[in-house]
């Protein structure tokens, strides 16, 4: 039987916050984005430079909604590698 072995995600340390679709929240509030490899153990870090301080996310497999201290709500796509900026409020 095959088990599963919590691994280090290279660029990701010193998280506050775990939310859904993926997205982790540093101690300094930088929001980033991670997606595992197909057929992997690595994983893919990116920041989402539209996004900090965040208090909550939903997420129900058809969009992603975040929300930030301000109380800002962010919508959709708001994670995808590369579109740092493109976090709507």
């Amino acid at each position: 039987m095959r088990q599963s072995v919590p691994t280090q995600m290279h660029g990701l340390n010193d998280v506050e916050s775990s939310f859904a679709d993926n997205l982790i929240q540093k101690k300094d509030h930088t929001v980033w984005f991670w997606e595992s490899a197909t057929y992997s153990t690595e994983a893919k870090v990116y920041p989402v430079m539209a996004l900090n301080n965040l208090v909550a996310v939903y997420y129900d497999y058809r969009q992603s909604l975040a929300l930030d201290a301000d109380g800002k709500v962010y919508w959709p796509s708001i994670v995808s590698p590369g579109c740092g900026s493109g976090a709507r409020p």
